[in-house]
């Protein structure tokens, strides 16, 4: 997807900032950027979530191999809830593509998330000396 369309500079790379939880879309974003950086690895549809921070009620529902999935997401102001982040970690480990979402700690509230094979990764933190995670 080009960039003007995408919003991104990269479709491999995301630079996260956690305090992103405002409105409907909030979650349903998260979950299609990181299907866009799994490359095909993490094929959701139909997703959707609904977000109130006020009413503190939040969800996430989507649709992986004609399985439905709906979470219930913990409303703490604008933080997003590492939950959502850790079952959709789960859901591609569990698919064996050969890749895994890559973490690297910014040391604030944000980090830059990834999608890598073990080869790729150590390639990663050999080029640019960055200690390379896998997100779990």
């Amino acid at each position: 997807m080009p960039e003007e369309l995408s919003g991104y500079l990269s479709d491999n790379i995301w630079h996260f900032d956690t305090e992103c939880i405002d409105d409907h879309g909030s979650y349903a974003a998260i979950a299609n950027r990181m299907a866009v950086l799994a490359q095909g690895g993490l094929p959701l549809l139909n997703v959707e979530d609904y977000v109130d921070v006020e009413e503190r009620e939040a969800w996430l529902s989507f649709t992986l191999d004609g399985h439905p999935y709906k979470w219930q997401a913990k409303v703490d102001d604008d933080w997003v809830d590492p939950f959502i982040i850790a079952k959709l970690t789960e859901l591609l480990d569990s698919r064996n593509v050969g890749k895994r979402f890559t973490y690297i700690n910014l040391g604030g509230q944000d980090c830059l998330i990834g999608c890598a094979t073990p080869e790729q990764r150590s390639c990663l933190e050999a080029r640019t000396g960055l200690k390379v995670e896998w997100l779990t």
